[in-house]
């Protein structure tokens, strides 16, 4: 499987990644916004907010992730505890559906 950044720069010049190589692009995608959005998000909730340390220290974090994602393949990167396919995520899936319900009522 080519590197989560060959498979993007692939899709960008037209050409057609194979299925499961977009299978997995997308869930690590999916994934690495999910990360990126939380750490941004509990940021802004903190008060006082960050210093510039801080946030620069969040930046490179956030840098890192993406640089280490785009080198490998979105399923290696992803690694067994994350993949879709597997059962045990699947099942840990599930757990997290029921407390999401609770919480935010059926969607």
């Amino acid at each position: 499987m080519r590197t989560l950044y060959e498979i993007m720069e692939l899709a960008k010049d037209g050409g057609r990644p194979e299925y499961d190589e977009l299978y997995y692009a997308l869930v690590a995608v999916d994934n690495l916004s999910l990360m990126d959005r939380n750490r941004l998000y509990m940021d802004f909730l903190k008060d006082p907010p960050p210093n510039m340390v801080y946030r620069k220290m969040i930046a490179d974090g956030i840098h890192g992730r993406w640089k280490s994602a785009l080198s490998k393949s979105p399923k290696l990167w992803l690694g067994d505890s994350y993949d879709p396919r597997s059962k045990e995520y699947q099942e840990q899936r599930a757990v997290h559906r029921k407390i999401a319900e609770k919480f935010f009522g059926e969607q």
